[in-house]
């Protein structure tokens, strides 16, 4: 059972105690946070007469805040940084993966552009490339300042996998700097 299973578990669990007791309504305070959905202080709107202090939601409304939270915790990001130095093709930055996930897509910028050539970078599992068509490689166009990544061709990685993040062409006259490149991901 992963994290969210477990979540669910328990809001499930809890949800169901309350309607037994038939004392109160679930309590839920500060937990949703962005993504379009309501917050805590506009779900107040909902209320009904028998919500005589504000703490109680309806059934509907606390499964909409646990779908918010249950979506926030299955998206992460992978993010890799190189700051304060110029860029070179040198440069590496090692990760391991700290649980199962899909990558669906990434962002890539810089502080200063790279400038007469295109910022190419690459991030190798354990090994081998992920974007097996290497036109498909991470870059960001010579004098802009981000660029985003297209999903690779392996996009599964697993608990413990080894990333290896390189940069492989820098910008000619002005290589680039304070570069930041995160891969969105979904916990499987």
């Amino acid at each position: 059972m992963n994290i969210a299973e477990k979540i669910k578990k328990q809001t499930d669990n809890i949800l169901r105690q309350r309607t037994i007791n038939g004392t109160e309504g679930m309590i839920i305070r500060g937990i949703v946070s962005g993504g379009g959905s309501p917050s805590v202080t506009d779900l107040t709107t909902h209320r009904t007469s028998a919500d005589h202090d504000g703490r109680y939601y309806t059934e509907s409304e606390v499964d909409l805040i646990v779908s918010d939270l249950l979506s926030t915790l299955k998206n992460r990001g992978i993010c890799f940084a190189i700051s304060t130095v110029e860029l070179a093709t040198t440069q590496v930055i090692p990760l391991t993966v700290p649980f199962d996930m899909t990558i669906i897509g990434g962002k890539m910028t810089v502080e200063t552009a790279p400038t007469d050539a295109d910022l190419i970078c690459d991030i190798h599992k354990n090994g081998t490339t992920l974007w097996s068509t290497q036109a498909n490689r991470p870059k960001i166009v010579a004098g802009q300042f981000s660029g985003n990544i297209t999903v690779p061709n392996v996009t599964a990685l697993t608990k413990g996998d080894r990333l290896l993040f390189m940069i492989d062409q820098v910008g000619a006259l002005v290589p680039g700097r304070d570069l930041s490149l995160t891969l969105y991901c979904e916990v499987v």
